[in-house]
């Protein structure tokens, strides 16, 4: 690839824009924008105050608000701690969890052998099932017959699993993640036996359920089984698989596996196999904020309907904990954010398919007089344009963090064929709030990571009134346009929204939708119903009130500083760079949530959690605070 001729041509086009630009007008105006800049800056209490170094972290560490944080873990710790030997002696008398133990304690371990027969024993009880009672085909018959031999074959094979994968590209990525306890799999004394009986009952077992469950819930049954041993043996893998997989799940699918990642944590804190806790700033308002959710819940005017809500967020914020913590090397950060960038990728593909071929009738969401030309809108795996806007907001700049860590060519070529696919499902959203809120993530990315950037900013923003096609033209230019019926719907929303707040800013009405629907008609004007407010400042204080809005700025706020001071100080490009994206992304989303409420959507609710997640794990390795796991 490296010596490709389309590869050469593109390095060379890229070199004659910069030759171009170093000779042309557009480096001083540039240069001058830059100094006009930095001026502004120096004169700004607000950037001055994000930005400064201070002994904030010292400061801290010696208060009464860290030490009152820092209480509930340390305590529970202590309890945890305290009952050690009674939970491993429970384990270890306890012959269904010793064995259930032992089996995840060397999952790569057990042989090729074990495994075959689990699959054999699986596809030779299905398939007699069907031979007995429904055999009418005999390309399946044919296809059945290739996966038992293929399985059968395996028997033949008794080395570790890991053996095979030993060396591989595949194997050295996930193994500082999940593989660090793990020793010499291929060597004969790491080799783990586990019979041939019990993988052969638990294959008979799963191939009942495959043949009496439709094929497409089998499949699913199977790998939900896979995925509970995994996530039993390596509490990461749910971490991961939750982070990369929340864009393709269901709300209920996601809460059942973020329940068993935060329940396989819970075991191995019970055996004393966590890193000590410690408090940040942050945390200390996200226990907070927590505790406003609960008031919230409480003081609501649909209890049952705020309890659900509330389940959602202290699962979710329980994760936030959770993933701050097992993200704490360099190589897992690098893993996880190549999980979010493919998710992104693939989500992005299946909405430009979408595109093509017919996607969500665009007269579901937009003017159809106004933008007659918009016949179609993607929304991909969350059913709304603006809801996958909200989405790729914070996926894109973590693309363009890798793009910029990442040197050699191949890599280059990589990341930027899946930003060009993200960002091309971005413009077909047709998302106005979106593509506002990705131009200031832009910015922000390259105003903080080098501000010689902005020249290319300045370029495509010169450049797009003559490639975009007018569709896309005049859409972003009725931006604040109330003959759209679409502004002018939101605009009704928002000024009866207002009108709610007047009266509710103290406490709110509680969380969820339904209290918003029961109330929000009495101040409604020509928008009579609306599930939500379409601004998400106005909606957390309709829900917790003036409390929740003050700690939910000053999350972001700690947040931001954070990142813009560690940013600095930190001598790795790559912490740096994805520190600037994560924040990037944050803003990008914020501005999106002027216009729409943007916590409305449980799996973007949930992302928004994980890209801070993200940025606070940058930060911690950087400042070489983060522990490495027993």
């Amino acid at each position: 690839v490296e010596n490709s001729v389309i590869l050469g041509l593109f390095i060379n086009i890229i070199e004659g824009l910069k030759k171009y630009y170093r000779e042309s007008y557009i480096k001083t105006i540039v240069g001058r924008l830059l100094k006009s800049l930095e001026k502004g800056r120096e004169g700004s209490l607000i950037i001055n105050y994000l930005t400064s170094e201070s002994r904030l972290d010292i400061r801290w560490k010696e208060s009464r608000i860290y030490r009152l944080a820092s209480y509930p873990f340390a305590a529970l710790t202590s309890f945890l701690s305290k009952r050690y030997d009674a939970v491993e002696g429970l384990l270890t008398q306890s012959g269904i969890l010793t064995v259930i133990r032992a089996f995840l304690s060397n999952v790569f371990k057990y042989s090729v052998r074990s495994y075959g027969m689990l699959l054999f024993a699986l596809f030779a009880s299905e398939t007699a099932l069907w031979l007995l009672f429904q055999v009418n085909d005999l390309r399946n018959l044919a296809i059945r017959a290739v996966l038992l031999l293929i399985t059968f074959i395996m028997l033949f094979f008794n080395i570790p699993v890991a053996a095979l994968f030993k060396g591989s590209y595949l194997y050295r990525l996930i193994e500082g993640a999940f593989l660090d306890e793990a020793a010499e799999y291929d060597s004969a004394k790491n080799r783990k036996s586990a019979g041939l009986f019990f993988p052969a009952l638990a294959g008979i077992g799963l191939g009942i359920m495959a043949y009496i469950l439709p094929a497409k819930l089998a499949a699913l049954g199977i790998a939900a089984v896979l995925a509970v041993v995994l996530i039993l043996w390596r509490y990461e893998i749910g971490v991961f698989m939750a982070a990369g997989f929340a864009a393709v799940l269901s709300t209920t699918q996601l809460l059942l596996l973020i329940g068993l990642t935060l329940a396989s944590f819970a075991l191995r804190w019970l055996l004393g196999k966590v890193p000590k806790y410690t408090a940040t700033p942050i945390d200390a308002l996200v226990v907070l904020f927590s505790v406003v959710l609960v008031y919230s819940t409480a003081t609501s005017y649909f209890v049952g309907d705020s309890l659900g809500v509330l389940v959602v967020h202290g699962l979710f914020l329980a994760f936030y904990f959770v993933l701050t913590r097992t993200v704490n090397t360099r190589h897992k950060l690098y893993l996880l954010v190549l999980f979010l960038i493919i998710s992104g990728t693939l989500t992005s593909l299946y909405g430009v398919y979408q595109y093509y071929t017919g996607g969500v009738a665009a007269s579901a969401w937009i003017d159809q007089e106004m933008f007659e030309d918009i016949q179609t809108r993607v929304g991909s795996t969350f059913n709304n344009p603006n809801i996958l806007g909200e989405y790729l907001i914070m996926m894109i700049p973590l693309a363009f963090a890798a793009l910029w860590y990442r040197k050699k060519p191949i890599y280059n070529v990589v990341f930027l064929g899946m930003l060009a696919v993200m960002g091309i499902a971005m413009i077909f959203t047709f998302s106005r709030g979106a593509w506002l809120g990705l131009m200031l993530a832009v910015i922000a990315f390259f105003v903080v990571r080098d501000k010689r950037l902005l020249a290319l900013v300045l370029v495509a923003l010169m450049i797009m009134p003559f490639v975009l096609p007018p569709s896309i033209i005049n859409r972003f230019t009725s931006i604040g346009n109330l003959e759209d019926t679409s502004s002018s719907y939101r605009m009704s929303i928002l000024i009866g929204s207002w009108r709610m707040v007047q009266d509710y800013w103290i406490s709110g009405i509680g969380l969820g939708s339904e209290a918003f629907k029961a109330i929000y008609p009495k101040y409604s004007l020509a928008a009579a119903y609306a599930h939500h407010s379409h601004n998400i400042y106005l909606q957390i204080i309709l829900e917790m009130g003036t409390a929740g809005a003050l700690l939910f700025g000053l999350i972001i706020i700690v947040f931001a500083r954070a990142l813009l001071v560690h940013q600095k100080r930190t001598g790795d490009s790559f912490l740096s760079t994805l520190m600037i994206a994560s924040g990037a992304g944050i803003a990008g989303y914020l501005v999106q949530g002027m216009v729409e409420n943007i916590w409305y959507n449980n799996r973007v609710l949930f992302t928004f959690w994980v890209v801070m997640a993200v940025g606070m794990c940058a930060l911690n390795i950087g400042k070489g605070e983060a522990q490495t796991h027993d």
